[in-house]
């Protein structure tokens, strides 16, 4: 068990508020880290890449966003002095708290992150937000609250948020360090929300195969299923395996109830720090339930249901060590996309829509569309009203490649477990042939 497994983020309100706001007045967003990277953030972030990332960063060294960006997706180490630069109301103290960093010697001067934060820019804006919920949507930016100090914790020798003035973390600066708060990009005006997602450390920096109850944060997948959601206004919603909580806060932004469910209690943990985070005008609006696929959700309906589900196709003989939660149903080939397309619609009100991302197998002379076709063919005999049915492939790739992606995914590194690696993809590929599969499609079903 690493050590990140074994501990989980604390969602204390009043010093959340603090986090919040020293991430804004550092100015470390998404669009920060395009600039810093020259517009490949992702690339800059993989495995291969990190080392030249921190000297990218380094360049910025005592620039609050690149100490962020060195803390939480470089893997880096920090002193004190630098943790408080970069978190000036937090502080070292309260990220500890939080359980966000942890101390690696003995004097408790240098720090490591337990997790990673991401910048993430949401181009929605709240919708139908009133005066009074934008006042307490932030609440960092008033006096904290006694709930607030009274939820800091038990410990009568540490000061509550209300008592850690703000300090600009550039005044901090040395002289002629040449930063000034308007260094970096030019920062969007106009409608979105620059938001901060947590979620468990990345096989890069873990140096490990990924844990089954790893926490994934907003990958590919999920950043499709952003683009591809259809959005409008609506009384109640449902993020189905909710991960991370990304698509749960999305819905919030233009849905007055959000229920987000999820089989992983820790992933349930990290989505309620990430709507907390996110303010409370889009938390109050968000529901969070434990549950495998619709069992929480029993005989209720919903106008929307978005779902990422865990949808990769898995060999039997690969879950011997149990299931990884963030990718694998536990059903056997496709059978989490079957079984979703059949039984969403029962959860729909008339006129409700439910949009699904993930995989399906296409055996050997088989188009692409055939087996989802098959699945809305026996979803509508089932279903009480008429259907429209849509599907729409973003790609397909051999069973080879599906193999290799999944295997690097978890953390598997061919270049010092060659056996290891040589052994799993033959187990994957053999699996597809017993199948008569010949490639797998990832896609859209609507």
């Amino acid at each position: 068990m690493t050590h990140s497994e074994q501990i989980l983020p604390v969602a204390i309100p009043g010093f959340i508020g603090r986090l919040r706001a020293d991430l804004r007045a550092a100015k470390w967003t998404e669009t920060y880290l395009e600039w810093l990277f020259d517009g490949n953030v992702q690339a800059a972030l993989a495995e291969e890449n990190v080392a030249l990332s921190r000297h990218e960063a380094a360049r910025f060294a005592m620039g609050p966003a690149a100490l962020l960006t060195r803390l939480f997706l470089l893997g880096d180490k920090l002193s004190d002095k630098e943790v408080e630069l970069a978190l000036p109301r937090l502080g070292a103290r309260g990220a500890q708290k939080l359980n966000l960093i942890r101390s690696v010697n003995d004097q408790g001067t240098r720090f490591r992150a337990n997790f990673q934060l991401q910048p993430h820019r949401c181009p929605l804006d709240f919708m139908e937000l009133t005066a009074d919920e934008e006042a307490s949507s932030h609440p960092e930016e008033s006096a904290a609250s006694a709930a607030d100090a009274t939820a800091a914790g038990s410990d009568s020798s540490s000061a509550s948020p209300s008592e850690t003035p703000y300090v600009d973390p550039y005044s901090l600066l040395p002289a002629g360090h040449g930063l000034t708060p308007g260094e970096g990009p030019d920062y969007p005006v106009g409608p979105g929300q620059d938001w901060w997602i947590l979620s468990d450390l990345p096989g890069s920096l873990l140096g490990s195969q990924l844990p089954n109850s790893h926490v994934l944060g907003v990958g590919g997948a999920s950043r499709s299923l952003l683009r591809y959601t259809l959005r409008r206004p609506q009384e109640n919603a449902l993020d189905l395996g909710t991960g991370c909580g990304i698509q749960a806060l999305y819905l919030a932004q233009h849905t007055q109830r959000v229920i987000g469910t999820d089989i992983s209690a820790r992933a349930l943990e990290f989505a309620q720090f990430n709507a907390m985070l996110a303010g409370q005008a889009t938390e109050a609006r968000i529901e969070w339930r434990q549950g495998s696929f619709l069992e929480p959700v029993a005989g209720e309906r919903f106008e929307q249901v978005v779902s990422n589900p865990p949808f990769v196709i898995t060999p039997p003989q690969h879950r011997e060590s149990g299931l990884r939660e963030y990718r694998d149903g536990g059903r056997s080939g496709d059978g989490v996309m079957a079984f979703l397309l059949k039984t969403l619609p029962a959860h729909l009100t008339p006129g409700g829509i439910a949009q699904v991302i993930g995989n399906w197998e296409c055996e050997q002379g088989q188009d692409w569309y055939q087996k989802p076709r098959l699945w809305a063919t026996q979803a509508q005999d089932e279903a009480d009203a008429p259907l429209d049915f849509t599907v729409a492939l973003r790609e397909q790739i051999l069973p080879r490649e599906y193999a290799n992606m999944w295997l690097r995914d978890e953390g598997l590194d061919v270049r010092t477990r060659r056996r290891d690696w040589e052994v799993t993809q033959k187990q994957w590929v053999n699996y597809f042939e017993s199948r008569n599969v010949e490639a797998v499609a990832f896609g859209y079903l609507t």
